[in-house]
């Protein structure tokens, strides 16, 4: 919270996860439930990266302790999700890193790698 120099209160919100991509709003929990349901699929975390034509680029970071048919996925995903919904990138991972709150997913060590990894700027 602010105040500006009149006295008046401004509230700063908090960052959503969705994510904004050609005038879409995205939930990543509606793209991670559907890509969970892939087999071998054990963890994932849906993300927006950079694109400066159309906002952001949904992306999807995914867990698996045995390599997946990338192309098998793709085709999962994309006849089960709006076209708006897919994801353009994935990165795979063998196991994410939990936080110490009761073993969560530690979603922006998540984020933070998977971007690295795919060498994008963050969404923000």
């Amino acid at each position: 919270m602010v105040a500006d120099k009149d006295g008046f209160l401004y509230f700063w919100g908090r960052r959503d996860a969705m994510i904004k991509t050609s005038g879409f709003r995205v939930s990543p929990t509606e793209v991670e439930e559907v890509a969970s349901d892939y087999p071998g699929v054990t963890e994932c975390v849906a993300f927006g990266v950079l694109n400066a034509d159309i906002g952001q680029d949904v992306a999807l970071a995914y867990a698996s302790a045995d390599p997946i048919d990338e192309e098998s996925f793709r085709k999962f995903l994309r006849d089960r999700l709006p076209s708006h919904m897919v994801p353009r990138h994935l990165v795979r991972e063998v196991n994410f890193p939990a936080t110490g709150n009761q073993g969560k997913i530690d979603r922006q060590r998540v984020l933070h790698a998977a971007r690295a990894r795919l060498g994008l700027g963050d969404a923000d």
